[in-house]
């Protein structure tokens, strides 16, 4: 018996881990693609948003959202250029049964996923750089 629950709840914490990875890559990368097209410059509308779609993954825990811009090689201006670089970076922590000899993924619950994409359009975008949200 002892072994039959540690191979169940070991299984069920790898699931918890992946369910996780996956709900924050997920949010990473289509937050990524709405801040490409100059949706929800605001920070608030914006993290707002990214928690939206974690979802319940995160079990209950704070979620950090961060986002930024880069300029590219020609960009020298401090406002937003098409070809500029969004990073989107969230992070929160899964959760962790603690199941003895089942290490978590990672060696940790934490989850931190970013996604980069290439800034298509500017028009809804402030004429200064827009707001890093962190």
């Amino acid at each position: 018996m002892p072994l039959l629950f540690l191979i169940l709840f070991g299984t069920l914490q790898y699931g918890f881990y992946f369910f996780s990875l996956q709900a924050g890559n997920q949010a990473a990368r289509e937050a990524a693609r709405r801040a490409a097209v100059g949706d929800m410059p605001t920070c608030t509308a914006f993290v707002d948003y990214v928690k939206s779609r974690v979802g319940r993954a995160n079990f209950g825990n704070t979620i950090t959202v961060k986002r930024t811009y880069t300029n590219a090689a020609p960009n020298t201006l401090p406002a937003t250029e098409v070809g500029d670089l969004v990073t989107v970076t969230v992070s929160y922590r899964s959760i962790d049964m603690n199941v003895p000899f089942i290490p978590t993924p990672g060696g940790t619950a934490q989850i931190e996923t970013s996604a980069d994409t290439r800034v298509e359009r500017v028009e809804a975008l402030p004429a200064v750089a827009p707001e890093t949200c962190s």
